[in-house]
């Protein structure tokens, strides 16, 4: 309901942007592009984007150029014209000022469906380079393409019961996605796979997918505990990483702590969360050892150990009555500490629908009881820059 009241909201901004300058009125156009292609509408994408190509000047290209192009490539693909998706895409990869997932996604996707062997296993190799940073964003639609692509690449290595978990995983995105066309070519592949010789293969590249598939299945189980799971995790990781950013965190640390914001439920997935209703002390007892349950399931993946402090912390609190080790103070990992504040914010966000202002009163009254009282104030400073700047 609510994509169909913005749908019709942005074709009447569209239509009415006369008064708009140059720039808004190019990227209120890109923005109507984006959602014609959720719809499904490409053909109405192309035209949006060439409309917004034709107002913009060249130097708003550095920032809205790559995006242009690689959403015309998809969109080309759609309609069937890989000729000129393969253009939009290339063109994608000169104007990229970072790795261009996107525009290599959709190479190999475009090979791929054209039979061009060669040429699909370099852009997979290149999408594998990049499949890390693609798992810390998880945009569920361009997650389901490159899934679907390193399936294939997992069949060429020759590791059929990898490829079948890869392809089974890019349906469920492709569903989530709305991709229904997608799915249904996907089944089809689904089948061919399961029929084939389902030998496990050995190396760098198939130890490093199997990783990577492990990881993305953590991630999609936590979906089946709790629905907005995925919602949770992109607000919660949105605040973590501006406190973080405000703390002077490292790329290295800004890592751990975006696995921290996206893995740390997963031990829900094997305990069930208690209605507080019910006052059932065995499931809350169960659900505090939720923690320790989610380091345990990720502990064979190998990741950091600041990863795992962060996630089995990340329900203490600062006045040690949290659990599941009652730790206090500067004790407990910094990246709980943060993640803390951050899903205190995204829960009431997105579970109670609270008004930020409502939000910040209850952090705030948190500070030194359950949550780091420097990170509470570090975050109170993000806003107040962000309303100093609104007031301008």
């Amino acid at each position: 309901m609510y994509r169909d009241i913005a749908f019709r909201e942005a074709h009447e901004l569209a239509r009415n942007s006369s008064l708009l300058s140059i720039q808004r009125r190019g990227i209120l156009l890109i923005n109507l592009a984006g959602l014609e292609m959720s719809n499904g509408l490409y053909e109405a994408t192309i035209e949006s984007l060439q409309r917004a190509m034709a107002v913009l000047l060249p130097d708003h290209f550095v920032h809205y150029g790559y995006a242009l192009s690689t959403n015309l490539g998809i969109s080309y693909l759609e309609l069937g014209q890989r000729d000129a998706a393969r253009d939009w895409f290339e063109k994608a990869l000169i104007v990229a000022t970072g790795h261009p997932i996107h525009a290599v996604n959709g190479l190999a996707h475009t090979a791929m469906l054209e039979g061009r062997s060669d040429e699909m296993r370099h852009w997979s190799h290149e999408a594998f380079t990049a499949m890390w940073d693609s798992l810390m964003s998880f945009e569920t639609e361009e997650m389901a393409h490159l899934t679907e692509v390193l399936g294939h690449m997992a069949l060429h290595l020759g590791d059929g019961r990898l490829a079948v978990r890869l392809f089974d995983q890019a349906q469920n995105l492709c569903g989530h996605s709305g991709l229904w066309n997608r799915w249904r070519r996907l089944n089809r592949t689904l089948v061919m796979a399961e029929a084939m010789d389902t030998k496990t293969a050995t190396g760098a590249v198939i130890g490093e997918l199997g990783r990577f598939t492990v990881l993305l299945e953590c991630m999609l189980a936590q979906e089946l505990v709790l629905p907005r799971a995925s919602k949770l995790a992109d607000i919660r990781l949105f605040i973590a990483r501006r406190i973080a950013e405000a703390m002077g965190f490292g790329p290295d640390q800004m890592t751990a702590l975006t696995y921290v914001c996206r893995l740390a439920d997963l031990g829900l997935s094997a305990v069930s969360e208690p209605e507080p209703e019910t006052g059932n002390a065995r499931m809350a007892k169960m659900h505090s050892q939720h923690p320790a349950m989610s380091v345990r399931l990720l502990d064979r993946l190998g990741l950091p150990d600041l990863v795992l402090a962060g996630i089995r912390d990340h329900h203490e609190r600062w006045d040690g009555q949290g659990f599941p080790d009652g730790k206090s103070g500067t004790s407990i990992s910094l990246l709980g500490r943060i993640f803390a504040i951050s899903d205190m914010y995204a829960r009431q966000a997105i579970v109670h629908g609270a008004p930020h202002s409502a939000i910040m009163h209850d952090i705030e009254n948190e500070a030194g009881k359950a949550l780091d009282p420097s990170c509470v104030a570090g975050l109170q400073e993000i806003f107040r820059r962000v309303e100093c700047q609104c007031g301008r």
